[in-house]
């Protein structure tokens, strides 16, 4: 999560830097899941355990090693860890408007758009949305 690569891509302006945060004092309601990659780790995703509603926020952090295909690849199979063992009912989450990448993604591994949030944030001061997205667990036939 502190990779450069992976911490500019996540936070805005008014973020501390990666030395000042702990991400300890959240371990105990968060759930980490894996990519490796040929026995090393190239990503991960992370979510919040189900609210009394039962949905999940769930983010992903991928290195270099870990884009397009592949990816997209590891965000289905999350997605489907995610329903499977947390029982939750509909995972959410958010990216800015800036990060077409990420974008790409989530419109890839199911996710429909929600909303722009209502407070835009500045990021290399510039002024960008948080845009919201969901994906609601499939009903079986």
């Amino acid at each position: 999560m502190k990779l450069p690569e992976i911490w500019e891509a996540s936070v805005d302006d008014s973020c501390p830097p990666p030395e000042e945060v702990d991400v300890a004092d959240a371990i105990d309601n968060l759930v980490f899941l894996a990519v490796e990659s040929d026995g090393e780790v190239v990503g991960v995703f992370v979510s919040t355990l189900p609210d009394s509603s039962g949905s999940i926020e769930a983010h992903t952090m991928m290195t270099k090693k870990c884009r397009g295909r592949m990816a997209i690849e590891a965000g289905k199979k999350a997605i489907e860890w995610f329903f499977s063992n947390l029982g939750c009912k509909r995972i959410q989450s958010w990216c800015f408007s800036d990060a077409p990448n990420v974008i790409f993604f989530a419109k890839h591994c199911g996710f429909s758009f929600l909303r722009n949030r209502d407070r835009p944030v500045s990021r290399k001061g510039k002024q960008v949305e948080i845009l919201e997205f969901y994906l609601d667990k499939p009903v079986n036939p």
